[in-house]
């Protein structure tokens, strides 16, 4: 999804880029910085050096004040260089044995650039849908361990202390608080299910984490929410996000393509209380990334484009929970035809 606003790049971000290029020993920068498509959490850009041409992402200060946030980006970055055994991974260059750069309390990561694009959600074909089923088949069969993992992180009840100054944010909020305790409720409801049959997986491969190139090949990006996730949620939460439009009604051809293509290289069987289980776990991801911008709001100025982000970002969710909750029975139907 593209930005709502291009990035704003400042003099001393260009100067950090210069000293990233000079790091990691990637030629002279030759080229302005453009803004990349995407920028729902992090600042990133595409710029040419004398040697190739590179992308920098510029981590949200939200992120990296957050306790042991290096430590994670190491082992999500070591998940994301397993997964490259198994399937198209972007994942970020080293600098002493890091993924990334600190300069002037800035933290950035450099990737190799690869001229690919993600897909908007009515462009997605049947195609699309069939060779991610197989690459997150593969990423499970792979079954990868990796020290010090990221556990599952359920919902926190901080989501329901959080006020909005923003009017209409804060009504949407007051009208979606039966739902939002309802899933939770449910996420608890199933929590046995959700923490068990654990594999280490990208958790948030939805078309913005996949670029395409003229030849529809893909590569998976943005590696950070990698960690242990309940296999069979994995499965039904990314089925839904390759079939979801722009008003988050699901193509139910989309999802069965989805799970039948998974089931060609990686069989299953699935009860319905598993496929609750997964759905109630999706909702609460769309819990978590409520949360976080419910905070943006709150922690930025009004004239920000943090605070900007925070608004669009906390309405479309607010938009989609009532919508997605609706349509469980027929995800439920549509995934026992599917699973055997």
């Amino acid at each position: 999804m593209p930005c709502l606003m291009p990035p704003i790049l400042l003099n001393s971000n260009v100067i950090l880029i210069d000293k990233a290029c000079e790091a990691y020993q990637i030629g002279r920068r030759l080229s302005e910085p453009i803004p990349c498509v995407g920028g729902l959490l992090h600042r990133v850009y595409q710029f040419d050096t004398s040697k190739c041409q590179f992308v920098i992402k510029f981590l949200n200060p939200a992120i990296c004040s957050r306790p042991s946030y290096l430590d994670r980006y190491r082992i999500t970055e070591c998940i994301a260089g397993e997964l490259s055994k198994h399937t198209s991974v972007i994942n970020a260059m080293l600098y002493q044995n890091n993924p990334f750069f600190i300069f002037n309390d800035e933290t950035v990561m450099v990737f190799s650039y690869v001229k690919g694009k993600p897909l908007m959600q009515k462009k997605i074909r049947p195609y699309h849908v069939k060779q991610i089923a197989h690459a997150l088949s593969k990423i499970h069969q792979a079954n990868i361990s990796v020290d010090n993992a990221p556990p599952v992180e359920p919902p926190s009840e901080t989501l329901f202390k959080i006020t909005s100054a923003h009017f209409e944010i804060s009504k949407q909020l007051q009208n979606c608080f039966p739902m939002l305790e309802f899933i939770l409720k449910n996420i608890l409801k199933y929590e046995g299910i959700l923490k068990n049959n654990l594999v280490i997986s990208h958790r948030d491969c939805d078309p913005k984490n996949v670029l395409w190139d003229a030849d529809d090949h893909f590569y998976i990006i943005d590696w950070e929410s990698a960690g242990l996730i309940n296999k069979k949620k994995d499965v039904i939460a990314t089925a839904i996000y390759w079939s979801l439009d722009d008003s988050f009604k699901i193509n139910l051809d989309h999802l069965s393509v989805f799970l039948k293509a998974y089931q060609e290289e990686n069989p299953n069987v699935i009860c319905r209380d598993e496929i609750e289980a997964g759905f109630y776990g999706f909702m609460g991801d769309w819990l978590g990334w409520l949360e976080f911008n419910l905070l943006r709001i709150q922690n930025n100025l009004e004239s920000s484009e943090e605070y900007s982000l925070g608004v669009t970002e906390a309405s479309k969710t607010l938009s989609a929970i009532p919508v997605l909750l609706t349509q469980l029975p027929e995800i439920i139907s549509e995934s026992l035809k599917c699973f055997t």
